[in-house]
């Protein structure tokens, strides 16, 4: 399993040097894994935060994009926690 998770993660964090991203959040159900947490947060150098529920990430966005289509405006940066 290891493996597959080295891989997963080199994969990754090859595209986030391209973007170099000033904050990093792990999300989705594999952020729940924490040797991938780690050996993201290791191979990029920095501290990688988790959401507290980052299987429901995914479906907090397509709310937002549903709501958004049909004319509900909201401030998301508000709303974000650090």
């Amino acid at each position: 399993m290891l493996r597959i998770e080295n891989k997963v993660v080199r994969l990754t964090v090859s595209v986030l040097h391209l973007h170099k991203p000033q904050r990093n959040c792990f999300a989705g159900g594999v952020a729940k894994n924490p040797c991938l947490k780690y050996l993201l947060g290791d191979a990029l150098g920095c501290e990688v935060k988790v959401p507290e529920d980052p299987q429901m990430v995914g479906a907090y966005g397509a709310a937002l994009v549903a709501s958004e289509a049909i004319g509900h405006h909201y401030a998301l940066r508000s709303n974000l926690k650090e």
